[in-house]
């Protein structure tokens, strides 16, 4: 009878192994059940249409993120071509930069926003992250370049920045919406002027921001124009790259870091409000703002591993332009810009 009872207690375990095997995961010696990080609750309808200006590229991580984190299921609709955003049936936008009549917006009035700060939301509009234009250096370099590239405060070294001349690239702003939107307000401040210097600094355009990533990192070039979100991943892998927001010439240009805001926000026909305001306070989390420092986009906040509380971000520059979102001048600016780096002949041979 006990040896009956062994072995009918063996095969149950046995069995169902496979099954508590699926059903969590071990972390050390504790089980974690493989759910939701921050659930939401069972009332609110799962499918969310999102709406988006980003590419593809930078913001479908997200998206995969928040229904990883929430047991939700947004997913993506047509995106815009660029800055503006356009009308459509979705229930929340997720992108920067918009262009919008604000009754058109729901004005959300978000308990976990207001304990953030008044300066993070209007008339239902949120301020998830954020991002700079720059210079990113790679640090091997900065003796030979003769730079100096402190960890905390911004270079002043605009008399020293010239030696830069030929050992920069950068993306063809044509083919990056934020970098174009970045030119677009250089070139309404400063003229043609800015882009006639920035093009005799960059010897080569790169046509994605992988590229451009790939080409400091690996000494191509020393030092690229770009977004400061998008060295965030390398750096935290240890990429020797530091951020540079520094004017390259101060006595013509006094200011040429350009800074914009990503948002969020629920227009007025959304079929899910309840699905896209529990979104909205879930980017205001501890959760979604650490996942940013691994993706392209500069959190609002930080949280300090000491204490786990929520702190306002401060590396701020200390000078930026804001962002210029109409889009009036747009073809003015690529037609010029198509001019000044591409001569013709030249797009060919660097397109062979």
């Amino acid at each position: 009878m006990k040896q009956l009872f062994l072995s009918i207690l063996f095969s149950l375990l046995f069995f169902s192994a496979p099954v508590l095997f699926f059903c969590s995961s071990h972390k050390g010696n504790t089980v974690v059940p493989e759910e939701p990080l921050y659930k939401a609750p069972s009332q609110i309808k799962k499918t969310i249409e999102v709406f988006s200006n980003f590419d593809k590229d930078m913001i479908i991580p997200v998206i995969q993120f928040i229904n990883s984190s929430t047991g939700l299921s947004c997913s993506l609709t047509a995106k815009s071509d660029g800055i503006k955003v356009f009308k459509g049936k979705y229930d929340l936008f997720i992108g920067t930069c918009f262009q919008d009549d604000p009754g058109n917006i729901v004005n959300y009035s978000s308990s976990t926003w207001s304990k953030i700060g008044s300066s993070f939301y209007k008339d239902g509009v949120f301020i998830w992250s954020k991002w700079h234009s720059c210079l990113a250096v790679n640090s091997i370099f900065t003796e030979e370049l003769n730079i100096e590239v402190p960890n905390t405060l911004p270079v002043e070294a605009a008399h020293e920045l010239p030696l830069l001349i030929g050992k920069i690239t950068t993306v063809n702003p044509v083919n990056d919406p934020l970098l174009l939107s970045v030119f677009h307000t250089l070139y309404r401040i400063y003229g043609k002027d800015i882009l006639i210097d920035i093009n005799n600094m960059v010897p080569l355009y790169r046509s994605s921001r992988e590229e451009l990533i790939f080409a400091v990192e690996s000494g191509q070039y020393p030092a690229v124009l770009g977004i400061d979100g998008y060295f965030q991943n390398s750096i935290s892998k240890g990429y020797p790259i530091s951020i540079v927001y520094s004017s390259f010439s101060k006595e013509k240009y006094p200011v040429t870091t350009v800074s914009g805001n990503n948002i969020v926000f629920i227009p007025v026909d959304a079929n899910n409000r309840e699905g896209a305001k529990y979104i909205i306070d879930f980017m205001a989390s501890s959760i979604f703002q650490s996942f940013l420092l691994n993706t392209y986009f500069m959190p609002i906040l930080k949280t300090s591993p000491q204490t786990g509380n929520q702190d306002l971000s401060t590396d701020e520059p200390e000078k930026v332009l804001p962002l210029e979102c109409d889009k009036s001048g747009l073809e003015e600016l690529k037609q010029v810009w198509e001019e000044l780096a591409f001569p013709e002949g030249t797009k060919e041979i660097l397109e062979q």
